[in-house]
């Protein structure tokens, strides 16, 4: 589970966090994971849209009302 990945304001939209998430799939795919899950919250400033693009799919919620999302491998 991936629980938080902080890009800082000025250097969103530069493909750093699509790096980053790319890598981490990479690795999961090298050691035989099968799915990635990520855990954010909600809401219009939130991360959501940069998920749903990377092809993450909410698939639950966790207690507090946390978007559990998650990626095939």
């Amino acid at each position: 589970v991936l629980w938080r990945i902080n890009v800082d304001a000025d250097d969103q939209g530069r493909g750093i966090g699509r790096f980053a998430i790319e890598k981490l799939l990479d690795e999961a795919r090298d050691r035989g994971l099968d799915k990635l899950n990520v855990i954010y919250e909600e809401g219009e400033a939130g991360p959501e849209a940069f998920f749903t693009r990377m092809g993450f799919t909410p698939v639950g919620e966790t207690e507090y009302g946390e978007v559990i999302a998650e990626i095939r491998l």
